[in-house]
């Protein structure tokens, strides 16, 4: 390919680019082989342009003098991060100026080369290091403290040392965790309850005896202990209209279970059985059990029942036992006479009987007790 072509940036043969290739690649030997033995090897291809085709000279040819090889090798291989990065800036100039070159069809210029800085020590790149590191860890400080709510006080970060390359020491910051961190970790860990499952089955055993034994408490106490009874075994009141006169038949209160009886003066016990107890001498209302003291066989009044020439008894149908109108036993198997209830109180509004209250027969078949009939004499 001739110099003009090049010049101008016409397309390229393959056996023109095959040849550049090949020269690039000699080139790219030969700095290599520079960087590893500490001088520079030169050659034909090295020096010639990039539009040559001439054969490159073998390393057998003279070699560049000391004075001139030791700052290529210095510049192939950059020792800090600031020589790396000027080697870099210094590149992408030589790129943008070739690049120019070749789309106005002039001749690329040469850069200029950048002056090569002495080696330094691992002495000196520790140093260097530990500054820049220094310079990092304030431009953070700054920006956290930036950042941060004024309010909060963030703690200075402790200054540790540690040994650096070439066995220098460097001064490091470590990071502290924050405040509120290390409360939470300070904190004692909530207790949690655990339940085994014996304990459980134990505590549920024991409740529900428990719950039995207070229900089977209270259904004694409420079965002995009534409330509010109405009826028979409760405080009943039988109507004024149905209190008999003095002398007249019982009267039967089926409610209370109860025969009501007024006693005239003297009755009570027929004048033919005064053996067996004394009539009444006042008279008066008398209530009745109406169950016989025998097996608890209700006793019917017989108004027409005839005994001992005496009409109008209490007779058992169950087993005969006889009763006078006061509930004295005058015949039977009862052992004794007939239970009365208490009287609580007689006016206009009829008769209040204690059926919750029995008064048990005498045995001896004395006279029973009665109340003055008031209103009902």
């Amino acid at each position: 390919m001739s110099e003009e072509s090049a010049e101008r940036g016409a397309p390229l043969s393959p056996e023109e680019r095959a040849e550049r290739v090949r020269l690039a690649k000699e080139r790219a030997a030969a700095a290599r082989a520079a960087r590893e033995g500490g001088g520079a090897v030169t050659s034909a291809a090295a020096a010639a342009p990039a539009g040559s085709t001439a054969t490159p000279a073998t390393t057998s040819g003279a070699a560049e003098p000391p004075a001139a090889a030791a700052p290529r090798a210095e510049r192939a291989a950059p020792a800090t991060p600031e020589e790396r990065a000027a080697a870099v800036e210094a590149a992408k100039q030589r790129a943008a100026a070739a690049r120019a070159a070749r789309e106005s069809g002039a001749a690329p210029a040469v850069a200029a080369q950048p002056t090569a800085k002495p080696a330094l020590s691992p002495e000196e790149r520790a140093a260097a290091l530990a500054q820049a590191q220094e310079r990092a860890a304030a431009i953070r400080a700054e920006r956290a403290a930036a950042a941060a709510p004024a309010a909060v006080a963030t703690p200075a970060p402790a200054a540790t040392w540690r040994i650096g390359p070439g066995g220098a020491r460097v001064q490091v910051l470590a990071a502290r965790p924050d405040a509120r961190a290390q409360e939470v970790a300070t904190r004692d860990a909530p207790t949690r309850m655990v339940i085994r499952r014996r304990d459980f089955l134990r505590g549920g055993f024991w409740s529900g005896l428990a719950v039995l034994a207070v229900g089977g408490l209270a259904t004694f106490l409420d079965f002995f202990n009534p409330r509010d009874i109405t009826g028979f075994g409760g405080v009943v009141t039988i109507p004024s209209v149905d209190v008999p006169k003095p002398g007249d038949d019982p009267f039967h209160f089926l409610e209370g279970k109860t025969w009501l009886v007024n006693l005239k003066p003297g009755e009570g016990v027929p004048q033919e059985f005064t053996s067996f107890a004394a009539p009444s001498k006042n008279g008066g209302l008398l209530a009745i059990y109406h169950k016989c003291v025998h097996l608890g066989c209700t006793v019917p009044w017989r108004p027409d029942f005839v005994f001992g020439g005496v009409t109008g008894w209490f007779r058992c149908p169950c087993h005969g036992s006889t009763y006078t109108k006061g509930g004295i036993r005058v015949f039977g198997p009862a052992p004794y006479s007939l239970n009365t209830f208490l009287i609580t109180k007689v006016d206009a509004n009829g008769v209040t009987v204690n059926t919750g209250k029995i008064i048990s027969g005498s045995t001896n078949n004395d006279p029973q007790h009665t109340v003055d009939a008031g209103p009902y004499k």
